[in-house]
């Protein structure tokens, strides 16, 4: 296991990731960017996907999410 997912879970008040997967996020020159999307039962995380980084991108709380809508690009 990774100690900065580890310490990402436990710092949320989770007790374990549902789901992960990386994904690519469109920047603004139209390149995808790696990160790692991260799913707990409390909050949803951005992660890069480099280990050189360990920065934290984004967290954003569950009750906070209206709907999640999938590209019809994909």
């Amino acid at each position: 296991k990774d100690a900065r997912v580890e310490t990402i879970v436990l710092r949320s008040g989770s007790n374990k990731v549902t789901f992960s997967e990386q994904v690519g996020k469109i920047n603004r020159s139209l390149k995808s960017d790696p990160r790692i999307l991260m799913m707990t039962d409390l909050a949803i995380f951005l992660l890069p996907n480099s280990p050189k980084s360990r920065k934290l991108k984004r967290t954003i709380n569950i009750r906070d999410i209206a709907a999640v809508v999938l590209s019809p690009y994909c």
